[in-house]
């Protein structure tokens, strides 16, 4: 059965050595990142914007992922 774990934070310092950890342990890791990289046989990065609208009229939060 397939290990695939999504990341997000995974090319700050402690998401890279949490990457390197999940790797060693047969996982298959696929990353969210503001900054765009270079996609190896086991990590896949996806580059994303994160936005939050907060509606005070309407007295919740809409949370909009928008990937680039």
């Amino acid at each position: 059965m397939a290990k695939n774990v999504l990341l997000t934070g995974g090319t700050g310092f402690v998401g890279k050595q949490l990457t390197d950890l999940l790797i060693d342990n047969g996982f298959t890791v696929s990353i969210l990142s503001r900054t765009a990289r270079e996609n190896t046989s086991l990590i896949t990065y996806y580059k994303w914007n994160l936005k939050v609208i907060i509606s005070t009229k309407k007295r919740f939060f809409r949370l909009i992922i928008s990937f680039i």
